[in-house]
């Protein structure tokens, strides 16, 4: 509280400080001395937080971020400092880009898009059919400029909050880059509770978008995760490739879940920024100790047997 407070105290001195030094001497020299200020401070405050993921500013437009060669805008700073990986890896598709072991076009489902940061890396560094299907309007926006700003073509938008059931009418929760979705009159008393979105299963996206083949689904839905898990069994001889969030459920459905699974797929966690290969009793461990009903958990990512060549994964 005390910090929020300096802060706040410092930020209206500083833009005080500003407005007087251009209300005494508003001549060209004085605005470019400020500018030069101010480009300086902002380059040392970033070196001294350690931000290495490039930004471009300019004035009246948003922040562009460049995620390994993708332009992302109207992304959160904060969560991108959370998300501070090292130079290799400022996007998270990028560490699964070297899997990619032949020029074929893929069919990408990127469930929970968001903004794009999945969806437009992949349409623009591969040959491949992306399916991004995002809930939240706001969402939808940003991720249509981010796709014109790349200009990608390869890219189809779908408004869909992916569930178990179909057809249901589901209330948005927006909160930043964390969605969620509820029963409508969970959301009734809120003022974020009017946005409405039709519900729809996996199975059901790939018969309507006919869909016969899968090599990677992308699968970041936040309090939905768990919700795709019995599509995914249905459909697991389609699927080559999934990228899964484990969390906001209980910890013992995911494991009958990956007992399933495991009849059919090799498991694999990000370690030091490679996969690493699990197996079943190590994954069931760490869902045991990681997922809960209210935490995000962690990724795991399936690579179907039947394409295992015994040289690991090879989407």
């Amino acid at each position: 509280m005390i910090f929020k407070l300096i802060h706040s105290i410092i930020h209206k001195l500083y833009k005080l400080s500003i407005k007087a030094l251009l209300l005494s001497n508003k001549e060209k020299y004085t605005k470019a001395f400020i500018l030069n200020k101010l480009v300086n401070l902002n380059i040392e405050s970033l070196d001294n937080l350690d931000y290495k993921i490039p930004i471009t500013f300019e004035k009246n437009k948003p922040m562009v971020f460049n995620l390994n060669g993708i332009k992302i805008i109207n992304s959160n700073l904060h969560r991108r400092h959370l998300k501070n990986f090292n130079s290799t890896f400022h996007n998270e598709a990028k560490k699964i880009l070297k899997y990619f072991k032949d020029d074929a076009e893929k069919t990408i489902i990127d469930l929970g898009a968001n903004e794009g940061e999945i969806s437009v890396f992949f349409a623009k560094k591969s040959r491949c059919k992306v399916f991004a299907v995002e809930c939240a309007k706001k969402n939808i926006e940003i991720l249509n400029k981010n796709i014109s700003l790349n200009e990608v073509k390869n890219i189809k938008v779908l408004r869909y909050a992916v569930s178990d059931k179909d057809d249901i009418k589901l209330a948005v929760d927006f909160k930043s880059n964390q969605t969620g979705v509820y029963d409508q009159n969970y959301l009734k008393n809120t003022k974020e509770g009017n946005e409405i979105v039709e519900s729809i299963t996996l199975s059901t996206l790939l018969k309507e978008q006919n869909i016969n083949f899968v090599d990677l689904i992308k699968i970041d839905i936040e309090n939905s995760n768990y919700l795709v898990a019995d599509c995914i069994l249905k459909n697991s001889d389609k699927i080559k490739t999934i990228m899964w969030e484990l969390g906001y459920q209980d910890a013992e459905k995911y494991k009958k879940t990956i007992l399933e699974l495991d009849k059919k797929f090799k498991f694999y966690i990000d370690k030091n920024n490679d996969y690493t290969e699990l197996n079943l009793n190590d994954v069931l461990k760490k869902i045991e100790e990681d997922v809960r009903v209210d935490t995000d958990g962690f990724d795991i990512l399936l690579f179907n047997k039947k394409f295992d060549e015994g040289k690991g994964i090879n989407i």
